[in-house]
C-alpha cells in the first residue's frame, strides 16, 4: 500500500500542502501586517500601527520566525514612545530581552538597545540610558558597516552624556558622530549633531564664539529643508540658542 512505501497518499498529500499553504499565508500575513504598521506610524495613525504590529509580532513569535518577532517589537517600541507611553515601551523591550541569544543578529539586538536607550533618555534616565547606549555600541557594530547607525549611536552617546555634565566625553562621541554623519552625506543628521556641539561649546566659559560656529554651520544645513517639521524645529532652537549667545 501507499502507506509502506514511504510516499504519502492523497489524504496525506493534500494535509501537508495544506499546511505548506498555511505557512506561507502567514509567514507573508506577518510581513504585511508589519508593513502596514510601519506605514500606519508614518502617517501618524498609531493606534492602528500598534494594533498591526501587534499581531505581527504574534504570528512571527509563533512561527518561531524570532529576528522578525523582535524587529517588530522594535518597531513597537517606537510607536509607543511616539505616544509617550514610556512603561509600554519598556515592556516591549522586556518581552525581546529573552530571545537575544535565540537570534544570529548582533545588528537587531543593537537596533533594540538603541531604541532601550531612546527610551530611557525621554524619560531622563540618563544613566540607563547610556548603558543601553553602550551595549548597542559593540565592537561588532564598530566594526561593521552600518554607517548611520554607528554615528546614531555616538550621538545618542553624545546627547546622554551631554545631559550628564560631562562634556569631554560628550565632545569627543559627537565630533565622531559627525564626522560619521559627513561619510554618509546625511546633511539632516549632521547638522542635528552641529548643534548640539553648539549647544555643549555654549555650555563652557570663553566658547561662545566656537559654539556660534557650529551653531551657524547647522542652521546652514538645516535652512535646506523647509518642509521637513523636524528641520524646522531644530533651525528654530538653534536660532535661539544662537540669538542669546550673541547678545550676552
Amino acid at each position: 500500500s501507499c502507506g509502506e512505501n514511504g510516499m504519502a497518499g492523497n489524504d496525506e498529500l493534500n494535509v501537508l500542502t495544506g499546511l505548506k499553504e498555511r505557512s506561507i499565508r502567514e509567514k507573508g500575513c506577518g510581513y504585511t501586517l508589519k508593513e502596514l504598521g510601519v506605514i500606519a506610524y508614518h502617517r501618524g495613525d498609531l493606534a492602528q500601527a500598534r494594533q498591526k504590529l501587534e499581531k505581527a509580532a504574534e504570528i512571527h513569535r509563533q512561527r518561531d520566525r524570532y529576528t522578525d518577532f523582535l524587529r517588530s517589537l522594535n518597531n513597537l517600541i517606537g510607536v509607543a514612545r511616539a505616544e509617550k507611553q514610556y512603561e509600554q515601551a519598556l515592556a516591549y523591550y522586556q518581552e525581546a530581552v529573552p530571545y537575544f541569544n535565540v537570534i544570529s543578529s548582533e545588528f537587531d539586538r543593537a537596533m533594540l538597545e538603541i531604541a532601550m536607550g531612546g527610551t530611557l533618555f525621554e524619560m531622563g534616565n540618563y544613566q540607563e540610558a547610556e548603558a543601553a547606549f553602550r551595549r548597542a555600541n559593540s565592537p561588532y557594530l564598530q566594526r561593521s558597516r552600518h554607517v548611520y547607525q554607528r554615528a546614531l549611536i555616538w550621538q545618542c552617546l553624545g546627547n546622554t552624556l551631554l545631559k550628564q555634565n560631562r562634556l569631554d566625553e560628550s565632545e569627543r562621541c559627537l565630533q565622531e558622530s559627525a564626522s560619521l554623519w559627513a561619510d554618509a552625506s546625511d546633511d539632516l543628521m549632521l547638522a542635528n549633531t552641529l548643534g548640539t556641539l553648539g549647544e555643549l561649546y555654549a555650555e563652557r566659559k570663553g566658547m561662545a564664539k566656537t559654539a556660534v560656529s557650529y551653531l551657524d554651520q547647522a542652521i546652514s544645513l538645516l535652512i535646506k529643508y523647509p518642509d521637513d517639521a523636524a528641520a524646522v524645529r531644530l533651525q528654530e532652537e538653534f536660532l535661539t540658542l544662537k540669538d542669546s549667545l550673541v547678545k550676552a
